[in-house]
């Protein structure tokens, strides 16, 4: 990520974050714009707090030795290896993403719905209505949801994997014994590919062997959008 602006227009801060599983601590910088109204000191413990939890949660930072932080007005957020530019409302979705879209990364476009999904699940999102680790029951009667779309030269995510996508993991939730249990399972999945490149099927794969429940049916109607 390569930000170019006025120096002037920011407030940087910078500071040292011991993880999990490093030798050396990570330096984090944290730079807000003038135009994102932020208290940069309490966003940059935060950031702090979110990469050491996950460190501890879901495994090893995959990134080198520093992340930073760009803070700008309402409406964006994007996250990079290492790095994002983002609201103070869309920060800790990006900062997440990390982990989930770029410690593991799509293999497809197609397959880019899991970090959007995942992440709007595990964090507190404009996006999304439920709060947070949510575990409900998800009947197999609502109308079919495309998350992955089928055609090879697909090159988008459907909005739908924002909220739809979360709905699907609190219905997995439930399926396989709770919110708890599901972020187990994702945790093994990230440690198991960090730094690679991760696929819908692997995913679904992946959560059927370590809970022992067939999850086929949600999958071909919550994610491939059949009737």
């Amino acid at each position: 990520m390569l930000v170019v602006a006025p120096a002037p227009d920011f407030e940087i801060r910078r500071r040292l974050v011991h993880l999990a599983g490093r030798d050396a601590p990570l330096q984090l910088m944290t730079a807000a714009h003038a135009e994102a109204g932020a208290d940069a000191a309490a966003c940059e413990d935060d950031i702090a707090g979110w990469l050491t939890h996950q460190a501890v949660r879901y495994g090893p930072w995959a990134h080198g030795s520093s992340f930073v932080a760009v803070l700008w007005g309402a409406g964006r957020g994007m996250e990079y290896d290492g790095a994002t530019t983002a609201s103070v409302g869309a920060l800790e979705h990006e900062v997440f993403h990390s982990w989930f879209g770029r410690g593991v990364k799509p293999a497809r476009a197609s397959d880019g719905w899991i970090d959007e999904a995942w992440t709007s699940w595990a964090t507190s999102s404009r996006r999304v209505e439920e709060p947070r680790f949510s575990s409900d029951e998800l009947s197999l009667d609502e109308p079919p949801v495309v998350l992955y779309p089928s055609h090879p030269w697909s090159r988008y995510t459907p909005t739908e994997s924002y909220r739809e996508g979360s709905r699907l993991f609190a219905g997995i939730a439930h399926l396989i014994g709770g919110s708890s249990r599901l972020r187990s399972a994702m945790a093994a999945w990230y440690q198991a590919n960090v730094g690679q490149l991760v696929t819908t099927d692997g995913l679904q794969a992946h959560l059927e062997a370590w809970s022992g429940v067939h999850l086929d049916p949600w999958f071909r109607r919550y994610v491939h959008g059949e009737g």
